[in-house]
């Protein structure tokens, strides 16, 4: 694992629990705008950070959709059917809440999401090939991994206290 795949997996790491708000992909170029909760410490509750990852040569989201048939709907059973798209704005509109992540050497990452935005979607798992990356704040000032991680720190502290 290269030093870069290892910060992009600690960076996944602390990214869980966030809202993916908007997807874009274009020539090995995934952008991904996250929505976080660290925006608390700054009173700041709609805080942005925007990632580009580099060498993405696939992309991929596997969801579930819920059946709001008739017969469903009539037992209270809830089935689903498994869709899959490379689309990014299909995958935006999924509202997905990263919860956790998978990495599949030697590039590959695997994002298990939850779906908040629209109840007929149950989550999905978001997979793509990345070899390096860039942080963005919500003004678009590029980011150091290492100010991340003070912000993660300082979030999970104020956490406790509260």
């Amino acid at each position: 694992m290269t030093d870069k795949q290892k910060e992009m997996d600690y960076l996944f790491f602390m990214f869980h629990d966030f809202e993916i708000t908007e997807l874009t992909y274009n020539t090995a170029v995934l952008n991904m705008t996250i929505r976080i909760p660290w925006g608390q410490l700054w009173n700041d509750h709609d805080y942005l950070i925007k990632l580009e990852l580099t060498g993405c040569n696939e992309m991929n989201c596997v969801y579930s959709e819920f059946l709001n048939t008739v017969e469903n709907l009539a037992t209270n059973f809830l089935s689903s059917e498994d869709k899959s798209t490379n689309d990014s704005k299909v995958i935006t509109y999924l509202g997905l809440e990263v919860q956790r992540h998978i990495f599949h050497p030697p590039n590959k990452y695997e994002l298990l999401c939850n779906s908040s935005k629209n109840q007929i979607y149950g989550g999905g798992h978001l997979t793509f090939t990345a070899e390096n990356y860039k942080l963005f704040n919500k003004e678009g000032i590029q980011v150091e991994l290492q100010q991340m991680e003070k912000w993660f720190d300082e979030y999970w502290k104020e956490d406790e206290v509260t």
